[in-house]
């Protein structure tokens, strides 16, 4: 089973609120998903649905692939003595109560949250929460670049900005957090279409290209970016992130248009020396 996490781009690095209260409705929610999902995936989404002028709401999804929930019976998700005489919850005692725990939370949070399920295809819970942005944070598109700043170098003079093309959150963060402790600066996409977008706006020294992300892959991003640039548009330098080893594929990987090709997961000095390969 695999656990993603797509975190919005644009959303606020901090928020002020009741984070004890906010980690026991996920850790309760994810811990759900993840039992009654037995192959497939759970993700965990964050976005930011609107703003004010000093609160947001945040809209947070858990949803999985499991066993789901037939649509006569969603309205008692939430109930516990319902929930516990529910064939859903009889595998796995005390579900029905957790949920009602999470309802009640949500609600001392001024949030609400829902629920959309289909059986045997799968459950969402969407949750949504006014929370208080932290002035002293900064967007996420530069996300860990400010709090890194104490412990990263200068950039390095020449080094154009770089591009981080990844919808695993843990990945990105890993790649971004080296990135600026060599003095380098870096955007970041979590998906095909927003690194083609942000591709568009920007003038990027190198792009480090997922293979697999939602929306549009990797290489049809590389594919497009290299039909603009037959186009007349200035060459830019991408290197593949892939998970996948064998030499046919890599190969496959340079023949769309990389560059080079780092696999995952990958030794951190690996994967700079790639990197500096393409910098200047």
């Amino acid at each position: 089973m695999k656990i993603r996490y797509l975190i919005d781009p644009k959303i606020e690095n901090s928020y002020t609120g009741a984070s004890l209260r906010i980690n026991q409705i996920l850790s309760n929610l994810v811990s759900n998903a993840i039992k009654f999902t037995p192959r497939g995936e759970v993700t965990l989404s964050i976005y930011e649905e609107s703003r004010g002028k000093s609160v947001s709401i945040v809209k947070i999804t858990v949803a999985d692939t499991g066993i789901g929930i037939s649509r006569d019976r969603i309205d008692e998700i939430f109930d516990p003595f319902h929930q516990l005489e529910n064939s859903y919850t009889k595998k796995y005692a005390g579900i029905g109560l957790g949920l009602s725990i999470v309802k009640n939370l949500v609600s001392l949070l001024d949030g609400e949250i829902k629920v959309e399920s289909e059986l045997n295809r799968g459950t969402s819970f969407i949750l949504k929460l006014p929370l208080e942005r932290n002035p002293d944070e900064t967007n996420s598109e530069e996300v860990f670049g400010p709090a890194l700043a104490g412990q990263s170098s200068p950039p390095a003079a020449g080094v154009k900005r770089i591009l981080i093309a990844e919808d695993d959150f843990s990945n990105r963060k890993l790649m971004l957090k080296i990135l600026h402790e060599k003095g380098c600066e870096a955007d970041i996409a979590c998906d095909g279409q927003e690194a083609l977008e942000k591709y568009a706006k920007n003038i990027y020294g190198l792009i480090l290209m997922d293979v697999q992300m939602p929306r549009l892959d990797g290489l049809s991003a590389i594919k497009t970016i290299r039909e603009k640039e037959a186009a007349g548009a200035p060459r830019t330098c991408i290197i593949a992130v892939t998970a996948f080893a064998l030499k046919h594929q890599q190969e496959e990987f340079i023949a769309a248009g990389a560059d080079g090709c780092i696999t995952k997961p990958f030794d951190i000095n690996d994967f700079w020396d790639e990197i500096k390969k393409y910098l200047r």
